[in-house]
């Protein structure tokens, strides 16, 4: 099974650069955070309201970003991920972003975990909702 996707465009607002001029290092997360909410919309038809009903929580654990070049205020970026594997309650999700002149900018990992709303504590992941990241 080919993961699916998610593929987004994106361009640095003024208040996104540091004092270099470069696209903040936070920012860099909040974009990539982005492209997950987007990807699931465009690509796979799961709105808010459907985030809103699940009973788990999908917050992230642990990120890594690997820094390649910096993106300045009028460069548009592509950030690409998907769901490199499913672990018992957690997944890593593999993303890169690529500048518009077709060069890395950053690459990274996400650590996501599916959470019981209720308890708080991690669960299995819903086979059915796994399935939805795969083609």
């Amino acid at each position: 099974m080919q993961p699916v996707i998610f593929k987004t465009t994106h361009q640095p607002r003024f208040d996104d650069l540091d004092p270099y001029g470069h696209l903040n290092t936070s920012k860099y997360i909040a974009y990539i955070i982005q492209n997950r909410m987007d990807g699931s919309r465009n690509e796979l038809n799961l709105n808010a309201k459907f985030f809103e009903q699940i009973p788990f929580a999908l917050p992230v654990r642990g990120i890594n970003i690997e820094f390649v070049r910096p993106i300045f205020l009028d460069e548009s970026f592509t950030i690409e991920s998907y769901i490199d594997s499913f672990g018992k309650t957690s997944a890593s999700v593999k993303t890169k972003m690529v500048k518009s002149d077709g060069k890395l900018a950053a690459s990274g990992d996400l650590t996501f975990v599916s959470m019981c709303k209720k308890t708080m504590k991690p669960i299995e992941w819903d086979e059915e909702f796994k399935k939805l990241f795969f083609i």
